[in-house]
């Protein structure tokens, strides 16, 4: 396995680290320093160093074959998970990876398969925060299922400030799937009611907080009513009384004499 590293960060690196050197020679030669550095660690079993190295020597020259070697000193330090993860990087992102790197990936992979749980996690809600024991993994609806070390984890979505939680317990080889859905909400306000063509009733168009108010206005519209008839009579009783009564051209004619 250790010459395979080797071989792998070797030849992944060359090619990478020369068209780098081009335009600026400091990344690439610190970033091929990096990965032989980590070789030798790795060799010596210092797999701790070599994924530090691993690790520092991707964030110089970002080239995804180097997740194969991510991949294999997590495993030595039986971070079987995240070993998982990597090689499954390996697979997805290194599009140009020689087959004979393809198949030590996928081989690592079905080895870890058998040791750790697959789990999947639904959710009747898009963008929920997915976490496992305190780890977020993605949000819903996620691509993928997530592997799990083989015991007990818990499980939570948090979506728009709720959280739903739930225990399971994994075993290696299992492939499981967890469900948490959130409850609808109640609205804020009421809903609009829908008014019917020709619109409501006089009373239905009333708000009942000032239906008193209502009452008073209509009663001073009936007493001014009152007053104005009051006046009409005065007003006519007089006139009858008179023995002239106002004409269009504000003159006057005399009732009952001819001239």
């Amino acid at each position: 396995m250790r010459a395979s590293v080797c071989l792998v960060v070797l030849s992944l690196l060359l090619g990478q680290v020369r068209a780098a050197s081009a335009q600026n020679e400091n990344p690439g030669a610190v970033a091929r320093a990096l990965a032989q550095e980590g070789i030798r660690l790795f060799e010596k079993d210092d797999f701790q160093g070599a994924l530090a190295k691993f690790t520092q020597a991707y964030a110089k020259v970002p080239n995804a074959k180097l997740f194969l070697n991510i991949g294999l000193a997590l495993r030595g330090l039986s971070r079987n998970v995240e070993a998982f993860t990597a090689f499954e990087r390996f697979l997805t992102e290194a599009k140009d990876a020689g087959p004979e790197f393809i198949e030590q990936a996928t081989t690592q992979m079905a080895e870890l398969n058998d040791k750790l749980a697959r789990v999947a996690v639904e959710s009747n809600r898009v963008g929920a925060v997915v976490a496992i024991d305190g780890e977020r993994r993605g949000d819903t609806p996620l691509p993928k299922l997530l592997a799990v070390e083989p015991g007990p984890h818990r499980l939570t979505l948090t979506w728009q400030g709720e959280t739903k939680s739930a225990d399971f317990v994994a075993l290696a080889g299992e492939e499981l799937s967890q469900r948490l859905d959130f409850e609808g909400r109640q609205p804020l306000f009421a809903p609009a009611v829908a008014v019917p063509r020709g619109g409501l009733p006089y009373e239905a168009q009333q708000p009942v907080a000032e239906t008193g108010v209502a009452h008073n206005y209509l009663w001073y519209w009936i007493a001014g009513g009152a007053v104005v008839a009051a006046v009409a009579t005065t007003l006519i009783i007089v006139l009858a009384r008179s023995d002239s009564y106002p004409t269009a051209d504000l003159g006057s004619r005399i009732i009952g004499d001819v001239r």
